[in-house]
């Protein structure tokens, strides 16, 4: 693997093997789910390596459930943007696919019920800040690194961010649960 070269610490070498022998198939499922050609998923799956390249320190390789969703995440909108790149043109992404809660995988089971409410409120967000809000909260990744992952601009990540949390406030506000 050529990646392998542009790692420097075996820890980082170690964590991109586990992540493409883990995860390849489900990236190349997702990839596949929007792209027909065998060889744009090939090129997506590996798109989304690299960008996970960029943001491999921060990724927590023993949260199985957490680097599903995220490889899934990545995947699914390097595929769009591939889409869109091809297609020249920038639309929503709700006019591009329809994008089911089916998609994602399930989220843990914790027994920390403000948590499982949080995690529920994020759920039902629509999925232009339900991405950002997953990443940044519940993967816990800065807004340089979802920008990376999601081929945003840092900005675009900020106002989603931002948008998300005002629309989260209010759906915990009806659960009597303040942040």
């Amino acid at each position: 693997m050529i990646l392998l070269s542009l790692t420097a610490e075996p820890s980082q070498q170690e964590k991109i093997v586990h992540i493409y022998q883990n995860y390849y198939c489900c990236m190349a499922h997702t990839a596949g789910k929007y792209l027909r050609n065998k060889a744009d998923i090939e090129d997506t799956v590996h798109d989304c390596i690299v960008k996970l390249l960029s943001v491999i320190d921060s990724l927590d390789t023993s949260d199985e459930v957490k680097l599903r969703h995220l490889c899934g995440v990545v995947a699914r909108n390097t595929a769009i943007n591939r889409i869109k790149e091809k297609r020249n043109e920038v639309l929503p992404l709700e006019e591009v696919f329809d994008i089911s809660s089916e998609d994602t995988p399930e989220t843990l089971t914790m027994s920390n019920e403000t948590v499982n409410i949080l995690k529920r409120a994020i759920e039902a967000l629509g999925d232009t800040y339900k991405d950002v809000c997953r990443l940044k909260y519940i993967n816990g990744l800065k807004e340089r690194q979802i920008a990376a992952l999601l081929d945003l601009s840092e900005k675009t990540v900020n106002q989603r961010i931002f948008r998300g949390k005002k629309i989260l406030r209010k759906a915990l506000e009806k659960e009597s649960i303040n942040e």
